[in-house]
């Protein structure tokens, strides 16, 4: 080395190397008793490059090495003195992480795994929509729904019907419209009424069905619109009997039974098929 200067150690004191020299104490210890270091500044390096560097500028630098960590995971408890900062870096890794206290994400959250368990007693979320088999076919969506653990409840998606399934009854306390819009079409189902619109330009019916294969059904239907003068109002009797009509070939005739069979009224109409 050029310019090298005798090292001079005064009263335990190193005092003078020459300027852009270097004291090489490879394979060696630099040991410091209550005693400090004074220079310009320190930098540390190992192969991989600088671990640190103090300058003069920097306040007052105090260390323990004594007893120190060769590398951080021989600490099996480390503890921050302050808050963390990644300084726009990552933690990557493989393990858990686990916190008795709030965890705020600022970003957004990636859950990659294949469950997700959330053990809250309140569930609150912002979004309007919640996304079920999200990217997933038609086929893959069939069965996405919601489960009510402990009472084996479910909505299910049906792909085949494209209808949801409800493995139990539904109680609705407002009025609910089902098959259309309720205003132009579908069937209105409130407290005491049930009313039935029709959009597809045929007139509205209800079929009910025989108990044995549902092989045979009787339809009541209403007149077609050009049959209207106004609203109707129909009222069935209220004793326990048999509507019956029957078609002839000049008028249709309306038979009331009673509960033995026997014609109680006989109402004949004037070739309307429709009655």
């Amino acid at each position: 080395m050029a310019n090298r200067v005798p090292l001079v150690i005064t009263n335990q004191k190193l005092r003078e190397i020459a300027n852009g020299d270097t004291l090489d104490i490879r394979g060696n210890r630099l040991k410091l008793d209550s005693s400090a270091i004074e220079l310009g500044s320190i930098i540390l390096r190992d192969s991989g490059g600088t671990l640190g560097a103090f300058s003069a500028a920097d306040s007052t630098v105090a260390a323990s090495i004594a007893g120190g960590l060769a590398n951080i995971v021989d600490d099996t408890s480390p503890q921050l003195g302050g808050n963390l900062d990644l300084n726009n870096r990552n933690i990557t890794g493989t393990g858990d992480i686990n916190t008795t206290g709030s965890l705020t994400i600022s970003g957004n959250l990636t859950v990659n795994g294949t469950t997700t368990t959330i053990n809250s007693t309140t569930l609150t979320v912002d979004d309007k929509n919640i996304v079920l088999s999200s990217g997933g076919s038609a086929a893959a969506a069939s069965g996405a729904g919601i489960t009510i653990d402990g009472v084996s409840a479910t909505m299910l998606y049906n792909t085949t019907s494209h209808r949801f399934d409800f493995n139990r009854g539904i109680t609705s306390t407002d009025s609910s419209v089902f098959g259309g819009n309720g205003s132009a079409s579908g069937v209105t189902v409130d407290d005491g009424s049930v009313v039935i619109r029709t959009g597809t330009g045929s007139v509205a019916y209800i079929d009910l069905y025989c108990e044995v294969s549902n092989a045979h059904r009787v339809r009541v239907q209403s007149p077609a619109h050009s049959q209207y003068g106004g609203n109707i109002t129909v009222k069935l009797p209220n004793v326990t009997g048999t509507i019956a009509t029957v078609g002839t070939a000049t008028a249709d005739v309306l038979l009331i039974k009673d509960s033995a069979g026997s014609t109680v009224k006989t109402i004949k109409g004037a070739g309307n098929s429709a009655l």
